[in-house]
């Protein structure tokens, strides 16, 4: 859902000379832990009232900030912006001039609206990882498809058979197609995002694997974070995958990376499905968990919850 930064600062300037005009009774500050999300917006405009509205924001930051041990930065902007109509409906994120993201959220949106969202956790997600050249664009995205799911899982947000089943459907659609180039060269909405989120996914399997379930893709994103390899900072895909594969002790992301970078690398998403343990019913709608396949121990390493992030 984010726009590239640098493609938009003619239109980010304008949205930031709004917010942060903003009167000092329609800024509100959210502490986590040892750091800050400074909130525009007219809370009073939400039929559900400020306290639903800042619950919804405490949470999504929290869940964030449980996945990668604590909130990514120290501080940053959110820009809620309502509209007349209900929903969340899209959101941007940006490293420049200033640490902010922009939510666009309806004055009638309902409850269960915001429990179901997952685009704040996604935009925040973004935060967490620098901005690297329009080639990779698929990492950039992909990472937050892949790792909102499961981090809202290990907070107890989201169901293992509800993400898994989001999963076996949303994958195929990073599948390569005739004519593909690679990640790098093939710059459609199907590969830069479900494309960046199977790779995410074959990644921490592989991690996993080669680490004996000690480490796995959180472990390698929580040290590029700590890097300092933040949504404000620039960085080349290499100082990722160096970072990552350093802290695992392997070199998966470096391998997988050569693999796709360049040429259609086909995943068996049947095979893998069946050696995670995931059982699609096509009558019911309903993924079957089965804890004797092959990778099982795999699936449940992922959906295993780290040491949380600091309280707030």
């Amino acid at each position: 859902m984010s726009v590239k930064r640098k493609n938009c600062l003619v239109f980010l300037s304008a949205l930031l000379f709004s917010s942060l005009s903003l009167s000092s009774e329609n800024k509100t500050i959210l502490n986590i832990g040892d750091s800050r999300l400074i909130i525009y917006a007219d809370l009073d405009a939400y039929d559900l009232g400020k306290a639903a509205i800042m619950g919804w924001v405490k949470k999504s930051a929290r869940i964030v900030a449980d996945y990668y041990g604590k909130f990514p930065v120290s501080e940053a902007g959110l820009v809620l912006d309502d509209y007349d109509g209900s929903g969340v409906r899209t959101g941007r994120a940006y490293g420049q001039p200033v640490l902010q993201i922009i939510v666009e959220i309806g004055n009638q949106v309902t409850q269960q609206q915001l429990t179901r969202d997952w685009i704040l956790v996604h935009e925040l997600i973004h935060l967490a990882f620098p901005d690297i050249p329009d080639q990779h664009h698929w990492l950039e995205e992909g990472l937050p498809t892949y790792i909102e799911s499961i981090a809202r899982v290990q907070a107890g947000d989201l169901d293992e058979r509800f993400i898994w089943k989001g999963f076996m459907r949303g994958m195929p659609k990073g599948l390569p197609l005739a004519g593909d180039k690679g990640l790098d060269n093939t710059p459609t909405w199907g590969r830069t995002y479900w494309g960046g989120a199977l790779f995410c996914l074959v990644a921490d399997m592989e991690i996993r694997q080669q680490t004996r379930y000690k480490m796995g893709l959180q472990d390698a994103m929580r040290a590029v974070m700590e890097s300092g390899l933040t949504l404000d900072k620039t960085a080349t895909i290499d100082e990722v995958i160096e970072i990552a594969d350093s802290h695992t002790g392997t070199t998966v992301m470096r391998d997988l990376y050569e693999r796709m970078k360049d040429a259609p690398a086909h995943v068996n998403l049947n095979v893998m499905w069946d050696e995670l343990g995931l059982i699609y019913d096509d009558e019911t709608g309903v993924v079957n968990i089965d804890d004797s396949a092959p990778l099982s121990k795999i699936r449940q390493s992922i959906l295993a919850s780290k040491l949380t992030s600091s309280k707030s």
